[in-house]
């Protein structure tokens, strides 16, 4: 009975977990025929399956079918049964994710190695994720919710959904339910976070693009109500030409018969046009009507004048001549168009203006239509008299639906809502009457001395007439990075945690179980420096091809694109560089370098690099350099660099007022003078750090306080960092701060003096043109196994004017060099058959090699794996991802000591 309830509990938490999960993914749906492009419940799914079993598998069908019953229309028996194919289809693919993963997570080896992980991320998501996809759009297909022939598509990003959902919510929630077994506890808050902080400014680039896509609709909108108003105006100006050109005829001509009339109307008044009848209406007093009678009579027999009610004018304006003839037409012959009260009015108008006037909407009781029609007077003036006018009788529904035809019924998948009426509320036209629509655009039309109120409304789902490709890639690459950082971070916390409980288990056995132990750390090592190289080369083709791209012609959007992409590949590299040296750290492989450099340069590079900086939040940035100290010094220039660069970027980070100061004090050693003491300061203005947290900030993974990390960013590693590298330099990193008021951070080391490097290159001609001199049809030979990469280094180097030779492996690189004579070899060092190590010891032994310089480019870049370069002969190193500014400086070094 008991476990009955706890069963029954379970499948209803999963069942509501899985709703909320499913709502989520509905809010990152994106319209029109997309499936969500991450489907979080897919991941939740997953995650609880293999944590509490296969009996809670009821709940996954409810709260999936719950969930698709909340988006149909309506709740019927077919939308029931189309609910719950798509929960079954959910259910089954949480049933088949754990038959294939249900081991890896009961052993805990899921984390362990990058072959585990691999292994888990297919299955987990490509492979189980295909069962619901391919339920769900069979059924939306049976159901007629979507054609056949859009079934790939849907099917595709159904699929997409599913499995980034599973990647990137399982592990996560795999994490959470087992961080006891996994030992992580403890750091669990440090292994999501950066995962979470990532998707949500991915979230937030995507909330941004939809909110601009969304805009869309009400846009279009306007345009199309702005070119059906405009349209009006000019249909209604083309209509007054063809009046003014009537007035014309009459005024020019003492008299027009009615063949004249008609054969003239002909050639005016086009079969399109919106116009019932066109007339002559001359002005003729009461006194003089039997006159006119007998004068009209002349051509027309039986013509004779009728009125549609009593009039008050001194004169008569009766219908004389019309066109076409019909027998509509004809019944209006005769009638006097001043007795009835809104014809006499515009009458008036007309001559008291001397201007094209036009009626409120009048039913015509002669015509055989039944809707509104409007009539143009126009005044025929002779001798400066009116003797007359023209008349054009204009149906409002005729004229709406030949605008509406040439403009936005062309767009066959919208169906728009459409009202036309005068300023007194008089409907002209009506079109979709009952229609919802949730966009409404109003235009008001000036046509003569009337105004019309033109009303257009439609739904915004029917107005997106394409797929937002770039809305959904923005958020599947997104979700994709996190995937892979997320990724990263659970194996390597997971790797650390496992190590140092293997550790603490081998301390207590004897020394054999120490042996043990030193070789799992050895083999730790080996295998980050392995996931260092393996991490690094994808890097360097995304900067490489990034940086190619961008001396391509891009718009002002691509460019920004380019450059944020830029930003966040230096991010990752960033991020992933102090990863591996906190690992370095703690398994004391970190060392340091001993070479000659120039602590003003130095100097100059923290100025140049943080003061634009400083510029763009209106904050000072100044340094200051003295002392009697020697400039070239003996150290890692490189860490000393490292440390600054994380000590000034703090500092501007946290400041928004004021600035931050860097001051370098060089002293000379009184007792040694081959000794140098140097004080390093950064001071700044900033929120400063409470006393009481001050000691705390050194620890990785930890800044003064969390809601620092949620306003400012960052990982918390940059200050452990530099704390240890400062140590290993025989000195202490120090702090001293008050809240509100700013912060310094100081240290002190010694150093030796180093001999002055003589400045091979010239001060005045940039890097890139003397290396063009230098390397203009100079025979380059290039080993690299990795095709992006070879493509990457040839882009540069052919820039630079170099003949390229381009091989695979090491043993080509040999057998190339025997072949040919080379002026300059790049030599990647991992490499297939024969690695770059080798390859450079035997090319140098070569006749034809053993004066070339040879250039290693690699992404191993450890202390030992730079010494093992130097040793086989090469005379430099360049790291993988590769800036061009080192690529040019490390070349014209080593291409200027060969002259």
């Amino acid at each position: 009975m008991q476990k009955t309830k706890r069963l029954t509990l379970l499948n209803i938490i999963t069942c509501v977990l899985y709703f909320l999960a499913a709502k989520l993914g509905l809010l990152l749906a994106i319209p029109p025929g997309f499936a969500s492009a991450m489907w979080p419940a897919a991941g939740i799914a997953l995650a609880i399956v293999l944590a509490w079993g296969r009996g809670i598998l009821p709940g996954v069908m409810l709260g999936s079918a719950l969930a698709n019953l909340t988006v149909v229309e309506s709740i019927t028996p077919a939308n029931i049964v189309f609910a719950s194919l798509l929960g079954i289809g959910a259910m089954l693919q949480a049933a088949f994710g754990y038959k294939l993963l249900s081991k890896q997570i009961r052993t805990g080896e899921w984390l362990v190695s990058l072959n585990y992980i691999r292994l888990f991320l297919l299955k987990a998501g490509p492979i189980s994720c295909l069962i619901s996809a391919t339920i769900g759009s069979l059924s939306l297909v049976g159901f007629s919710y979507i054609n056949i022939a859009d079934m790939p598509f849907t099917w595709f990003t159904w699929w997409v959904g599913d499995a980034l959902g599973a990647l990137f919510i399982g592990p996560i929630a795999l994490v959470i339910f087992n961080r006891h077994k996994l030992k992580l506890h403890k750091k669990l808050f440090q292994v999501i976070t950066p995962s979470i902080m990532v998707f949500a400014l991915v979230v937030i680039v995507f909330a941004f693009n939809r909110a601009e896509q969304s805009q869309i609709p009400e846009q279009e909108l306007i345009k199309e109500s702005n070119q059906v108003a405009t349209a009006l105006a000019n249909e209604i100006a083309r209509y007054q030409a063809y009046a003014r050109a009537y007035s014309g005829l009459f005024s020019s001509q003492s008299d027009v018969t009615p063949t004249e009339f008609e054969q003239f109307s002909q050639q005016i008044i086009l079969e399109e046009d919106a116009i019932l009848a066109v007339a002559w209406i001359p002005k003729t007093s009461r006194a003089n009507k039997q006159t006119f009678l007998d004068n009209v009579r002349q051509h027309q027999a039986s013509f004779n004048i009728h009125t549609i009610d009593y009039s008050v004018l001194p004169h008569i304006y009766p219908i004389t001549y019309i066109y076409p003839t019909s027998s509509t037409t004809q019944n209006m012959l005769g009638l006097d168009m001043g007795s009835e009260q809104l014809r006499s009015h515009a009458l008036i108008r007309a001559e008291k203006l001397q201007a094209s006037t036009i009626t409120a909407p009048i039913i015509f009781h002669h015509a055989q239509y039944s809707e509104p029609t409007f009539i143009i007077f126009t005044p025929i003036i002779k001798n400066t008299q009116v003797s007359g006018h023209s008349v054009l009788l204009i149906p409002s529904s005729k004229l709406i639906s030949n605008v509406l035809e040439k403009y936005i019924q062309q767009q066959a998948s919208l169906n728009y809502k459409v009202d036309l009426t005068t300023q007194s509320g008089v409907v002209l036209y009506q079109q979709l009457a009952d229609k919802n629509v949730d966009l409404v655009q109003l235009e008001k039309i000036h046509l003569l001395d009337q105004v019309w109120h033109l009303r257009i409304g439609a739904s915004s789902s029917e107005f997106i007439a394409k797929k937002d490709w770039g809305s959904w890639m923005i958020l599947t690459v997104g979700v994709i990075l996190t995937i892979l950082l997320q990724t990263f971070i659970l194996w390597l916390t997971s790797s650390y945690t496992f190590v140092e409980r293997q550790v603490k288990l081998k301390t207590r056995e004897l020394n054999r179980e120490k042996i043990k132990a030193e070789q799992a750390t050895i083999q730790k090592t080996y295998f980050l420096a392995n996931m260092s190289h393996e991490l690094r080369t994808p890097l360097n083709a995304i900067l490489g091809l990034s940086d190619m791209l961008k001396k391509t012609k891009l718009s002002d959007e691509q460019a920004d694109f380019l450059r944020k992409m830029q930003q966040a590949s230096k991010s990752l590299l960033s991020l992933i560089s102090d990863i591996l040296d906190v690992s370095k750290i703690e398994t004391g492989n970190i060392e340091l370098e001993k070479s000659p450099f120039s602590i003003r340069k130095l100097t100059a590079k923290v100025k140049d690099l943080f003061e634009s900086q400083a510029e763009l939040k209106n904050l000072t940035f100044k340094v200051d350099y003295n002392g009697n100290g020697n400039d070239w010094l003996l150290g890692d220039e490189h860490r000393l660099q490292q440390i600054l660069f994380n000590l000034c970027s703090n500092a501007l980070k946290f400041t928004e007022t004021g600035g931050v100061t860097v001051r370098i004090s060089n002293r000379r050693d009184n007792k040694n003078s081959e000794l140098n003491s140097i004080l390093f300061e950064v001071i700044d203005t900033g929120i400063g750090i409470d006393e009481h947290r001050v000691n705390t900030i050194f620890n990785s993974f930890t800044q003064a306080d969390s809601s620092i990390t949620r306003k400012y960013g960052g990982s918390g590693l940059g200050l452990a960092i530099s704390k240890t590298l400062v140590e290993l330099m025989q000195g202490q990193l120090r702090c001293r701060s008050q809240l509100g008021i700013g912060t310094q951070f100081w240290f002190e080391i010694t150093m030796k003096s180093a001999l002055q490097q003589n400045n091979v290159s010239q001060v005045d001609v940039p890097e890139e043109k003397q290396l063009k001199q230098l390397l203009n049809g100079a025979m380059v030979l290039i080993a690299e196994d990795n095709e992006i990469n070879q493509q990457i280094i040839a882009f540069h180097m052919e820039s630079l004017g170099a003949e390229l030779t381009l091989v695979e492996n090491g043993l080509q690189a040999v057998q190339a060099v025997q072949d040919c004579t080379f002026d300059l070899i790049l030599m990647d060092i991992q490499m297939p058959e024969l690695d770059g190590i080798q390859a450079s010891k035997q090319i140098l032994q070569h006749e034809n090699g053993i004066d070339v310089p040879i250039v290693a480019l690699s992404a191993n870049v450890s202390v030992e794996d730079k010494q093992a370069c130097f040793d086989a002969g090469i005379l430099a190193h360049i790291p993988k991802p590769f800036e061009l500014n080192v690529l040019h400086t490390t070349l014209l070094h080593v291409l200027s000591t060969k002259i």
